[in-house]
């Protein structure tokens, strides 16, 4: 079964809010007594980011009453906050698919605003969202475009997180060693800016590898580190985390009456904060614990409820582990159709969270990341710049051409000019009909061209020089142009050959 998956996943959204500042809380009454202006949205939105960890539900509450206010003044980088927020609170309820949702609507406005900051958290929190569903490419495509952003920012701890989340990913994938490299990078940034709770989460990460390798007494030891580190910093999802760990290390050594000590106490907390992933990574802990113990009917009730989550919330290693738990227990009570029924769902499930399509795809994201990272330090301009530079460079070329044009169409009346005196001087000394052949091809055959281009470019319009009807007439000027050069150079031939 896959129940590490979900103590590393829990910590990734985590991360982005843990650079938020936080003051002490105030009356939302008191802000809000008089009118609505941003800098009293801007001490809601302070508030509402205080109870993230600790009460998402207030915290998403005071999110939609800031976002309400900014619609009303158009304070657009307070919507976007808002939206964050709301995104954030949702993540941490294990609502995904309605986080995804506000993280999206953040992005577009945090981008229209050019905040490059929020940008970067609401991609790494989407990122977060999709890999808490094992939509592994998908959250490694957001985490490497956060990272390149915070990387410009030059915002250390959100690049150590970003580093986080990219071990994370290695770590579903069996590389642990190349997840502890992450882990590293990031450990070494944070500990040049203390932060107790960021290195907490670093090695609780840490840790889980080593948990996987199952070198249990290493892991343990940094487990309990850990959780007083959260408990000290009251973060009481980090507390859970802790203490869903060591329940599943003790559950694996079969200590069955710690593992579930330890279980019920992370299952408490997760339902204080209805944190409803946690809600369920501990309802089947529980329910396994129980299977071991023989007590088939608790398992069975403990499995059902979360398996009834993680469906709604979509967490499929959860949906997984749950169903190949009720299959056992069903084929223990030989009640073989539900024992079946449960097993093809497990192994359907499974099958659809990995593929070798994906797995070649995360692959090929983490050899794009460097090559990226180059092109990005070459290309210092925006891609609205460009396109404004490469309009600009389009309306020169235009305007070039035309310029281009009527010297031409100069040079060649010149030339029409200085020939037919040359004609003159020619018919005077040749015979009439002579003189008749070069009038008439000075005459008839020049005038159709030279009408043409005359035409042509007093159609062009010299105030919309980028209108494409221009490309059309300067092509058709070159294309009389080149008429009359031939008009001109057959004139020119036969006024020599008589001089001859």
């Amino acid at each position: 079964m896959s129940k590490i998956a979900g103590l590393l996943l829990l910590l990734l959204c985590y991360l982005s809010a843990s650079a938020y500042s936080h003051s002490g809380l105030r009356n939302t009454k008191d802000i809000f007594s008089g009118k609505a202006d941003t800098s009293k949205v801007s001490l809601l939105l302070d508030q509402a980011k205080l109870y993230l960890n600790t009460n998402p539900d207030t915290a998403l509450a005071l999110a939609r009453q800031c976002s309400d206010y900014s619609g009303q003044i158009n304070y657009l980088n307070g919507l976007a906050n808002s939206l964050y927020i709301i995104g954030y609170a949702y993540y941490k309820r294990g609502n995904y698919l309605q986080a995804i949702e506000y993280y999206l609507q953040s992005l577009q406005i945090a981008e229209k605003q050019d905040n490059k900051k929020l940008i970067a958290d609401n991609l790494n929190n989407l990122g977060a969202s999709y890999h808490t569903q094992n939509n592994y490419t998908k959250a490694l495509e957001y985490y490497f475009q956060a990272l390149k952003k915070r990387e410009e920012l030059q915002d250390w701890p959100s690049v150590a997180a970003s580093f986080d989340n990219i071990g994370l990913v290695h770590t579903q994938q069996g590389n642990y060693e190349q997840a502890r490299s992450y882990h590293a990078k990031a450990l070494a940034i944070e500990e040049k800016l203390p932060n107790k709770q960021d290195i907490a989460i670093t090695l609780t990460n840490i840790a889980t590898t080593h948990q996987l390798q199952k070198d249990h007494e290493k892991a343990l030891k940094i487990f309990f580190k850990v959780r007083k580190t959260f408990e000290e910093v009251r973060d009481q999802y980090g507390s859970r985390v802790a203490l869903q760990s060591i329940a599943q290390i003790y559950l694996a050594q079969g200590s069955y009456a710690q593992a579930l000590a330890y279980g019920n106490n992370a299952l408490k907390i997760a339902e204080e904060i209805k944190d409803e992933e946690g809600i369920a990574r501990n309802q089947q802990i529980i329910a396994e614990v129980y299977q071991k113990a023989n007590q088939l009917q608790k398992s069975q009730e403990y499995a059902m409820k979360s398996l009834e989550v993680s469906q709604k919330i979509g967490v499929k290693d959860l949906v997984v582990d749950n169903c190949y738990i009720l299959a056992n227990n069903f084929q223990q009570q030989k009640n073989f159709e539900k024992a079946l029924h449960y097993h093809q769902l497990a192994s359907a499930m499974r099958d659809s969270i990995f593929s070798v399509e994906k797995i070649k795809a995360i692959s090929n994201l983490q050899a794009n990341y460097e090559l990226e990272k180059k092109e990005l330090q070459i290309k210092a301009l925006s891609q609205e710049k460009i396109a404004q530079e490469q309009k600009l460079a389009n309306q020169t070329l235009q305007r070039n051409a035309l310029i281009i044009g009527l010297i031409l169409l100069g040079g060649l009346a010149f030339m029409i000019v200085r020939n037919i005196k040359q004609q003159q001087k020619i018919s005077e000394l040749r015979t009439q009909q002579t003189l008749a052949d070069i009038i008439y091809l000075s005459s008839h055959k020049v005038r159709g061209p030279i009408a043409s281009i005359l035409g042509l470019a007093q159609l062009y319009n010299k105030d919309k020089p980028d209108e494409p009807f221009n490309v059309e007439v300067i092509d058709n000027i070159v294309v009389s142009a080149r008429k009359l050069d031939a008009i001109v150079h057959d004139a020119v031939f036969k006024a020599h050959d008589e001089v001859k």
